[in-house]
Parts: C-alpha cells; structure tokens; sequence
C-alpha cells in the first residue's frame, strides 16, 4: 500500500480518492450519457468485481488488479464475453477517472483487447434438467429460468423486466444496443407472470430483497445460476443420475430450437430473439430435421405458442 501511495503521489495523482467515491460520481455521470439498461448493466459487472477493488484508491488501480479480476472471473465460470462485459464496466469508471486528472491510463481498456470471444457450441438442456435447476433455484431465480426457456429472452433482458413493458401476453424489451423490440409470450410464460408476487414501490418483475424499499431487480444472475447448477450437479453425481450442467444462455438457445422445430418461421423468430441477422438465426437449423428446415424457412407463421408449451411440458 506504501509503494501504490508513493507512485500516485509521484504521478501527481489524488491517492486519496477511492473506488467508492470515485464509483458514486461516475454512476451521476454515466446515468446521463447512457441508457437506463446500459447503466444497470454495468452496475450488475461492477458488483461482480467490487471484492477486488473497493479497499483500493482508484489510481491504485493497475495491471496486476485487471489480471486479478479476469482470473477472478473465470473460476467463477464467467464466460470471454462476460469477462470484457466487466471490463468494459471498469473501463468506463477508469476513464472517467483519468478525464478528471485522477489516475494515468486504462489497464481494463487495454486487457479487454486480448479476451478472445468465441462462439461456444449450442447446447440444448433438456426440459428434465432446466426443471431440476428451477426447483432448486431459491427465491425468483427459478421462476426467471422457467421464464427464459417459454420466451427465449436474454439473461438482462429478463432481469431488467418492469411491470409497465408487460401488456397481457404482449411483452415490450429493450434489448442489446438499447433497440426497443415488441413481443407476444406464450400462455405458459404469461402463466409464469402472473403467478410472482408483486413489491410495493417496486418496479421489476423478478425481484429479491425486503425492507422499507420493497425490494430491487434481481441481480448476479450469472454467478447465482451458475451455483445452482453446479449444486445440481454434484448431487447427480454422488446419486449416479444423469445431468448436463448448460448455461442461462442455453435456455434462450432450447427455446429457438423448439419454436423452429414446431412449426416456427425463422422470419419471425428473429424479429423475436432480437437478431440484427437473419445469418445468426440460421445457427439453430443445424438443429432441424431437412423437413424442419423447409417449413421454418418457407416463412411460416406458427409454432411458437407450441413450442413454448412443449418446453413447460
């Protein structure tokens, strides 16, 4: 701490300045430039990271904490591209130092170039597997992945849910990039809906918390799933059963599949997943039979209220 004191005092740098200040007046500073999904994006990244920064300075911050963080991440079983999430995040709080004179440079911004991305292979849960992981999911968490797999929504997208986007079975999201796209959910995920309790003074569908505030929206998704299925696993381990560990990711990848598989219009399953590329719908065909594959790319419009169902099934 010495040594981190003296080189900011070298580099005239306000050592005093700490994460938790510094992270209060960008989070003002940040709520006016982005959009509300974006801001709480970045919060849920930064509340992941927080054990490894919140008793250091901000100019404190270097390298070896980047690496720190990265490898923190991963034996949590944060993926590449949930990796540079966060430290995109930590970019954004760094620079927003270093334009107020208050540190020198962007380690994260510079790691975050050196995270490759690849596309993971899909994996298809089975619904007997996702049903297991709901069960032992506590709280909210289980009904969010009931959700995710009868909708197809992402991960954010469900976690950011509000009351007010819901109108019947017609579910208004704002997705990645902040494009606003409109929904129909099935009978079963409307079901799901209307079975949560509500929170007084709360605005998010899937919340967790008590108090005088009436809770907030559920977040750490992640790193929570990640721990029940986890948990789940080494049960049917010592039990001798079988059981695929998948990602809160792969619920949206079962539900495309099953739409598609149904009768479902690729056409339309990409305006509804939110794809910007009829290319990246195409990956769930290899998952289709030939006559499959006709029938979804003949454009027509059926099957997502079947297979929704079929997926609650």
């Amino acid at each position: 701490m010495i040594s981190e004191r003296l080189t900011a005092e070298a580099m005239g740098l306000d050592h005093t300045r700490t994460w938790s200040a510094v992270y209060i007046a960008w989070s003002e500073e940040i709520a006016k430039q982005v959009a509300p999904t974006t801001a709480a994006r970045y919060g849920v990244s930064l509340s992941q990271i927080e054990p490894l920064v919140v008793e250091k300075t901000i100019a404190a911050i270097d390298k070896r904490t980047v690496e720190e963080i990265v490898a923190f991440r991963r034996k949590a079983g944060a993926s590449a591209a949930t990796i540079r999430r966060d430290l995109s995040a930590l970019s954004s709080v760094l620079t927003f130092s270093v334009d107020r004179d208050w540190r020198e440079g962007n380690p994260a911004r510079d790691r975050m170039g050196r995270i490759r991305e690849r596309r993971d292979p899909i994996v298809l849960p089975s619904v007997v597997d996702v049903s297991r992981v709901a069960e032992k999911a506590p709280g909210m968490l289980g009904a969010m992945i009931r959700f995710a797999l009868l909708t197809g929504m992402r991960q954010e997208e469900i976690a950011s849910l509000e009351w007010r986007a819901i109108d019947g079975r017609t579910v208004t999201i704002v997705g990645k990039g902040s494009k606003r796209r409109t929904i129909e959910i099935s009978h079963a995920a409307a079901a799901v809906i209307a079975s949560l309790p509500r929170r007084l003074r709360c605005n998010a569908v899937f919340w967790h918390g008590d108090g005088e505030g009436g809770g907030r929206r559920y977040q750490n998704v992640a790193s929570r799933f990640a721990s029940i299925v986890a948990a789940v696993g080494k049960t049917a381990q010592r039990d001798g059963t079988e059981f695929r560990r998948f990602r809160f990711h792969d619920l949206r990848h079962r539900f495309a599949v099953d739409y598609l598989g149904n009768g479902g219009s690729i056409y339309d399953l990409q305006r509804h997943l939110g794809h910007s590329s009829i290319k990246v719908t195409e990956i769930y065909l290899a998952h289709l039979t030939p006559e499959q594959e006709r029938s979804a790319r003949s454009g027509r419009t059926a099957g997502g209220e079947v297979s929704a169902q079929n997926s609650a099934q």
